[in-house]
């Protein structure tokens, strides 16, 4: 007995290391890739953040929509959060994580509310924190949509504990207040939770008190609400373009597959759209049953409270974003909701096995497999992904050191999609030291020798083409090794003004980057000589 006691210990160590590992895996990859730099709405933040500055920050800017979402919680959120951290949108990724893991945690107190830790749990920690999902890991603005994943599993669970327990049913409430002014996905934890209301122990005034919380939030929502501001095409072009829908819909669906975009051809969205179509299949399919079976097992309102929240988001961005194109169907961020579908089938199996073991065995074991399968996929895919995203953030600072001189084109590749709006926004950061001029200018400008200093003060804007300059230099490691700092401040820098004013070449896209400023560098190498 003693041994197999010792056995029994050792499963269970070796269980509760491996449901911890994802989440390890989860933040070590953001620490390792994620980079402090605003890129695409960020730069609305920015904007927030100056007017918080200067002291007329407004109710109606936090309140003003972003595309077709309210963001009022996150703004507030957001502000704070940049406040403390001057404005690093690393911080911004950390937390988004730390919405992630306490959704995920609400969802292990809801499972074992019912089911004793096994092996069976295994799969949930490695889909919870899955890699597929690359841009609500790596972007500081979709913290937005994590805290509306954490509010929706708070709600839910707080839901669990409801029935005769007031203090838990206004709780969950509480958190579809704050997921629905968080943004537009947040509305659906109204009806995903309604499930728990017909199907739990409520009372039909509990049922009234969530359904008018409901109305009420929406109408709140959309008073001066604008249709034609939702950041896309009409939603005409949805009435009128069916099967642009249906194809943005399997596209979108298929995005958990983790399959690699380099070649977009015919091939890869035929592939990806069967793959979503059978995700899609699943989904409704396994929703229904567990919205059925609800009605005499509880463990069934979990998957399908899940699966009514995750194909209201898909069938909704479908509706809103069609207009666009199925290309923009491939943005990682959309996996979330994917991923989600998928433990909400898995459980809804978990169950059926349960019940009926021989039907549905399978079932079970075959999704089994694709689950490990796009567990393994999206590991590897994610990695290299992150590598990507890494380098091309990196980039990214380079750009936003220098503003004032780089070319619209760049600013539009590795910032944001409206170049012109970004010269302000930068100058917020710069003028009150956030994000990447909190520290970079003090350490990493390259030597200024007397004689740049008297051309600089004749010629101020060629101080700009050296900040530039100094800033390729130090993202540059192996021009650090080419030129390694000498005693002779000026040989050192005559060494670098002579490599910079080189004609460039496309194997050097910083040379070129430095090309259009070419007159500038010859003034700055006289001065040197």
């Amino acid at each position: 007995m003693k041994k197999n006691g010792v056995l029994s210990n050792l499963s269970w160590g070796a269980l509760l290391i491996l449901s911890l590992l994802p989440i390890l895996f989860y933040f070590t990859y953001l620490l390792a890739y994620g980079v402090n730099v605003p890129f695409g709405d960020d730069w609305e933040i920015v904007s927030l953040m100056g007017h918080f500055y200067a002291g007329n920050l407004r109710f109606a800017q936090l309140w003003a929509q972003h595309n077709e979402n309210r963001m009022l919680i996150p703004y507030l959120l957001f502000i704070g959060l940049y406040r403390l951290t001057s404005f690093n949108v690393k911080a911004a990724m950390v937390a988004s994580g730390i919405f992630l893991t306490l959704s995920f945690i609400c969802f292990s107190l809801i499972f074992f509310k019912r089911r004793s830790f096994s092996w069976k749990f295994l799969p949930l920690p490695f889909l919870f924190f899955n890699f597929a999902d690359t841009q609500n890991i790596l972007w500081g603005f979709q913290m937005a949509w994590q805290l509306v994943s954490f509010c929706f599993f708070a709600s839910v669970a707080c839901l669990e504990e409801s029935g005769e327990n007031k203090t838990a049913f206004a709780a969950a409430i509480f958190f579809a207040v704050l997921a629905s002014f968080s943004s537009f996905q947040g509305l659906f934890v109204w009806p995903a939770g309604l499930i728990y209301l017909l199907f739990n122990h409520f009372s039909l005034g509990q049922r009234k008190i969530w359904i008018s919380a409901a109305l009420l939030s929406g109408i709140i929502y959309f008073t001066g609400f604008s249709f034609h501001s939702t950041g896309g095409p009409s939603l005409i072009y949805s009435l009128t373009h069916p099967l642009a829908v249906l194809r943005y819909l399997l596209i979108i669906s298929g995005g958990i597959s983790a399959l690699p975009t380099r070649t977009l051809d015919l091939s890869f969205f035929i592939t990806r759209g069967f793959l979503g179509l059978f995700i899609l299949g699943a989904g409704f399919l396994s929703t229904f049953v567990a919205t059925l079976e609800s009605k005499k097992d509880k463990a069934f309102l979990l998957p399908a409270s899940m699966g009514v929240f995750s194909l209201l988001f898909f069938i909704f961005a479908s509706i809103g974003r069609a207009g666009f194109g199925v290309g923009q169907a491939l943005e990682t961020r959309y996996s979330l909701y994917g991923i989600f579908l998928l433990i909400a089938i898995y459980l809804t199996l978990l169950e059926k096995v349960k019940v009926s073991k021989e039907k549905f065995l399978f079932f079970f074991r075959t999704f089994l497999i694709a689950l490990a399968l796009q567990v393994t996929t999206s590991l590897r895919w994610g990695i290299m992904e992150g590598k990507n995203r890494f380098l091309f953030a990196l980039k990214g600072q380079e750009i936003l050191l220098n503003y004032l001189v780089v070319s619209p084109k760049l600013i539009l590749i590795y910032l944001y999609p409206r170049p012109n709006e970004i010269p302000p926004r930068a100058a917020i950061l710069e003028k009150y030291h956030l994000s990447v001029f909190s520290s970079w200018q003090s350490r990493s400008l390259l030597p200024v020798t007397p004689p740049l200093k008297k051309l600089f003060k004749r010629r101020p804007d060629d101080w700009l083409i050296w900040r530039l300059l100094s800033t390729i230099y130090f993202y540059r490691p192996d021009l650090q090794e080419k030129y390694p700092p000498i005693p002779s401040e000026r040989e050192f820098t005559r060494e670098i003004a002579s490599w910079a004013s080189k004609h460039g070449t496309q194997n050097d896209p910083d040379q070129m980057l430095l090309f259009p400023w070419k007159n500038s560098l010859s003034e700055i190498n006289r001065a040197l000589r």
